[in-house]
């Protein structure tokens, strides 16, 4: 009985491998710019159930090749959707807040409107719109600030720019970060529960117990940084990047995750804690 998943590259990839039954493919194994291909991994293993994890999750590369984002975040999960469709096995497909404005002056729920204003949200809310028209027992998990250990992905999706000693954090952005391990346990779940009960798929939040300004986050993620700045600096987005990167407010409500899965929002900062302990440890055991 295998889960399968396409991996990222990112710090879910490592933490699913040491799973039982669970074949995490790498980018140069499945390469999600071939949707054929993907699909057809897909029908030689014939999993229980599939989890798509390798879309872009970085706004620059999205921002400079919108080619590229749409293919690997809506057209190879629409075309692995197909063939889970075919098969009838569940799908789960790993979004983010990027697909909502960042406006609302509350957390946004599920069923609220997508209006994406950067190009790697409008990217994914094409991935979520295609699966969702091509399998019924889709799982559309949002998240935010997703981190783990050793893992450099955080600071291209929650717009930290490193530039030497100096990292660099726009103004005014909020969220709850997430914790890897707990994402990981979450999309699992989710994936097992709509083996049997396909009748829970769905759009689902999925995000840390607790908000944080981006550059609150920043100063604790600091000290769990292997090249710790010197210096983190705040700047309005507006004079960090000429396009619209991050959105201001991506503040998820977890409730209906809660309600249907039983999956409560994750402390984050007890992971991130655990994170500093765990590097700290092996950098000094090296």
């Amino acid at each position: 009985m295998t889960v399968l998943v396409f991996g990222s590259g990112g710090p879910l990839d490592p933490i699913l491998s040491n799973v039982p039954g669970v074949v995490v493919l790498s980018n140069q194994t499945a390469d999600p710019r071939r949707p054929a291909d993907c699909a057809d991994l897909v029908e030689d293993v014939s999993p229980v159930a599939v989890l798509y994890l390798a879309g872009c999750r970085d706004a620059d590369i999205a921002q400079r090749d919108p080619g590229f984002a749409q293919a690997v975040n809506a057209g190879t999960p629409q075309a692995i959707a197909a063939t889970c469709a075919r098969l009838d096995i569940p799908f789960v497909f790993q979004s983010s807040a990027d697909v909502f404005d960042g406006r609302l002056a509350m957390a946004y729920v599920p069923s609220d409107t997508a209006e994406p204003i950067t190009t790697l949200g409008q990217s994914l809310w094409s991935g979520e719109i295609g699966v969702q028209n091509t399998h019924a027992r889709t799982a559309i998990v949002r998240s935010t600030w997703v981190f783990g250990q050793g893992d450099s992905q955080i600071f291209a999706e929650a717009g930290i720019m490193r530039d030497g000693s100096v990292w660099r954090v726009p103004q005014g952005i909020e969220a709850a970060p997430t914790p890897a391990f707990d994402l990981a346990a979450a999309l699992l779940t989710m994936a097992a529960t709509l083996v049997n009960q396909p009748e829970k798929a769905g759009i689902y939040h999925f995000a840390g117990d607790q908000n944080i300004t981006l550059a609150g986050f920043a100063q604790r993620l600091a000290l769990a940084s292997d090249d710790a700045p010197s210096q983190i600096e705040t700047a309005a987005a507006r004079d960090l990047w000429p396009y619209p990167r991050v959105i201001s407010h991506a503040r998820l409500d977890c409730r209906t995750t809660q309600a249907v899965f039983g999956l409560g929002r994750p402390n984050w900062r007890a992971a991130l804690r655990k994170t500093l302990v765990t590097q700290k440890s092996e950098r000094f055991v090296a």
